[in-house]
């Protein structure tokens, strides 16, 4: 059984699942196992946990040797809460600031890669998941990195092929013996070209940032400038007129590195380019989803541009609450077309036990099985009929009680969905995800007319315990006329 879950991983999971009936279960995958728990009591224990017993950054450690060396550290603590307040707070706060320009970024970007494609009687032809994944890295490049290094060809080129060469490389070194997956490693990624230059720029980049910010801190000494974060009013440009400093998610995580226990240049960069493949890598794959959902129900089309209409593209700001309907949406497309199959992953540093006897035994992983949970008639009505307003409705039902409203929004983190972890260890970037997700379906439905090109077979293909896309499943794009 463990050789079929390489290839039919959410088969394995999904089957398990039902015989177990809302108990808990082991899948045994090629090299460990994995102990699924989908109770409430499960998932307390599991946040409750001390991060030297259960540990998510030992799991997100694994592919290992693909990011030039540097690997993450089992535990993280202290240390990491910088991290999650650039992203959680930082970024969050400047997304009103943020989205008019990566709207003009996306808009751009989708015209450079349709007019790449070539078009017949003004009919583009173009691969969803590569379109999914040019805009996603051009306009996470623009928010981590500035607009000065998101316009260079060579450093974009890198960072867009960075988290798959890091993907696919990871499952090499996973499969084969060490001598021999590192040489195919190696020809793959053609010597980790990607990460080379990736890791590269950005070791100069935070070189230099660190000399400007010591003249920063130097002036304010002297009472020149004030130390700090940038200023919230500004329009996302210059980040500090005086240093050169700029105002980007770059230069956030670095002033919100740990200051008591220094991050040398090379430890700083390592968890830049971990956080980067992550943001990247997921949210390329839930874009690529969420049109193909989109184009393979069209009777949502009007819906939704007439939601697009009565706001108004250019008023977003990147609140849960708006455009509803768009949120339901997407909700419902990361509910029935999600990506990875386990949710809330831990691996075990020391043996484990849950209260009702449940052992694990040290470098084993626990996971919840959170595709299937979502598939749950137990829990959702007409489970596996995808229902665009099924979030929607929920909202106008409890719009008299602003707990249970604020619970119905794709950003929600609770023990009702999981798409975005648990507790104390929930995703920091979710509300800029949810931002770019919305906007990239928005500007396609105001600006173009598509239609999915039928194909044989599925639009997907299972490895381990996710679902990919295909890259050869493709959308024609027509120009759509303003008034229509």
């Amino acid at each position: 059984m463990s050789y079929e879950y390489l290839f039919h991983g959410a088969d394995v999971i999904d089957r398990a699942y039902i015989k177990a009936q809302g108990q808990a279960f082991e899948i045994f995958t090629p090299g460990k196992r994995q102990q699924m728990v989908t109770s409430p009591l499960h998932l307390e224990e599991i946040n409750k946990a001390r991060p030297e017993v259960l540990s998510l950054h030992a799991v997100a450690k694994e592919p290992k040797h693909t990011m030039k060396g540097f690997e993450w550290k089992d535990i993280r603590g202290v240390e990491g809460t910088g991290f999650v307040r650039a992203l959680r707070t930082i970024l969050t706060s400047y997304l009103p600031q943020l989205l008019p320009r990566l709207s003009e970024i996306m808009a751009g970007e989708v015209r450079e890669q349709l007019l790449k494609n070539g078009h017949s009687e003004g009919c583009y032809q173009i691969s969803i998941y590569n379109l999914a994944k040019k805009i996603v890295a051009r306009t996470n490049c623009f928010v981590f990195f500035g607009q000065v290094l998101s316009e260079n060809v060579e450093f974009l080129i890198a960072a867009q092929e960075f988290p798959y060469d890091t993907a696919v490389s990871a499952e090499i070194l996973r499969l084969l013996p060490w001598p021999v997956a590192h040489f195919v490693a190696r020809i793959y990624t053609r010597n980790y070209r990607s990460s080379r230059v990736f890791h590269d720029f950005l070791t100069r980049e935070v070189q230099r940032r660190f000399e400007l910010q010591e003249r920063r801190d130097q002036k304010a000494k002297f009472g020149e400038v004030k130390p700090g974060l940038g200023r919230q009013d500004s329009a996302f440009s210059s980040y500090d007129d005086l240093t050169g400093l700029e105002n980007d998610g770059l230069q956030w995580l670095i002033d919100t590195a740990p200051k008591k226990h220094s991050w040398s240049i090379d430890r700083l960069v390592g968890e830049i380019m971990g956080t980067w493949y992550g943001s990247v890598h997921t949210l390329t794959i839930a874009v690529t989803y969420a049109l193909i959902d989109l184009y393979s129900r069209p009777e949502i089309i009007k819906p939704l541009r007439d939601e697009l209409h009565d706001i108004g593209l250019d008023q977003l700001k990147g609140a849960p609450h708006e455009l509803p309907l768009l949120d339901s949406f997407l909700k419902e497309s990361a509910r029935l077309s999600a990506f990875e199959c386990t949710g809330v992953r831990r691996k075990a540093l020391q043996p484990f036990t849950f209260s009702d006897g449940i052992h694990v035994s040290k470098d084993e992983w626990i996971c919840v099985p959170h595709r299937s949970i979502m598939r749950d008639s137990m829990r959702f009505s007409n489970a596996l009929q995808f229902d665009p307003f099924r979030f929607h409705k929920a909202k106008e039902m409890n719009a008299n009680t602003r707990e249970r409203l604020s619970q119905s929004y794709l950003t929600e983190a609770s023990d009702t969905w999981l798409a975005w972890g648990i507790g104390r260890i929930v995703c920091p970037g979710r509300f800029y995800a949810a931002a770019i997700l919305k906007l990239v379906l928005a500007r396609m439905l105001v600006d173009y007319d598509c239609e999915l090109q039928k194909m044989r077979g599925s639009r997907s293909y299972q490895w381990r315990s996710s679902l990919v896309p295909k890259r050869s499943v493709k959308l024609m794009v027509r120009n759509r006329e303003k008034d229509s």
